[in-house]
């Protein structure tokens, strides 16, 4: 499971910074494959939260999209786990 916080930018030193807002959908990419999607929701001190069952893919990078746009942040599958992981999104 992951969860976190929410940011949307535009400019590349992020100074216009703002946090998406609820109903965003987070996805799960795996080796090309979509593992998960979830809308965000605000409240309990984050944004999202994500969970993705699988025993086959531990140790692979799970690439993070919001509404279809990569998030800048990627992360490592382990089975079980619980990660923080705050998410930024340039947006075109």
């Amino acid at each position: 499971m992951f969860y976190g916080k929410l940011t949307f930018y535009k400019k590349s030193d992020k100074a216009d910074a703002y946090a998406a807002p609820a109903g965003s959908k987070v996805s799960a990419v795996i080796g090309g494959t979509l593992w998960e999607t979830t809308p965000s929701a605000k409240g309990q001190g984050f944004d999202y939260s994500i969970t993705i069952r699988s025993r086959d893919i531990s140790d692979k990078t799970i690439t993070f999209y919001v509404d279809g746009n990569k998030a800048d942040q990627t992360a490592t599958f382990v089975e079980g786990g619980v990660n923080q992981l705050d998410i930024s999104v340039r947006l075109p």
